[in-house]
């Protein structure tokens, strides 16, 4: 199994994404990271521009794989899912920009076009609370989506055991 690795939208996931990727590699067959345009340039993600960057990566792949994501990296997954450019077996979702949505119309109803995808959302964070994320969720009648709940009150996921262990149970 391969796993493509997309971050937030703070040049500090760089760091992330690597740390999520250095956690797997024992584990899996390859374990890439997307590192986004803009953290080396300033602003913000283009999603446009990064689905496509993904598409090619995942590409390079033999075999399934499947999609770690957080923050933006989901908006971008499930657009690129959307779009027929991006096929993972699954994908595993941390932290999910609920408040980013209002601003991404197209990204609420591709969520239906997911393959079995499992949320771990923080109880408070920022961007989404995981009562919220899961009211929004159930609305949109995806059978596939799993939301869990862990501690927190940040945007922050960083418990990368709990990452190996969603990759590993095939959850």
């Amino acid at each position: 199994m391969n796993v493509l690795i997309l971050g937030g939208n703070s040049p500090r996931h760089k760091e992330w994404v690597r740390q999520v990727a250095e956690a797997l590699r024992p584990y899996v067959g390859q374990a890439k990271c997307l590192i986004y345009r803009h953290w080396g340039q300033g602003g913000d993600a283009d999603v446009t521009y990064e689905i496509e960057q993904a598409a090619q990566m995942a590409k390079s792949f033999s075999g399934e794989y499947i999609i770690i994501a957080k923050s933006v990296g989901t908006v971008i997954t499930t657009l690129g899912v959307d779009q027929r450019k991006l096929h993972p077996s699954r994908c595993i979702f941390l932290g999910f920009p609920l408040s980013m949505m209002q601003h991404v119309p197209a990204a609420a109803p591709a969520l239906t076009s997911l393959p079995p995808t499992v949320i771990v959302q923080n109880e408070h964070d920022p961007l989404g609370s995981y009562q919220d994320v899961r009211s929004f969720l159930s609305k949109l009648g995806n059978k596939h989506i799993a939301v869990t709940a862990t501690p927190g009150e940040t945007h922050d996921y960083v418990d990368f055991a709990q990452i190996r262990r969603l990759v590993l149970s095939g959850a």
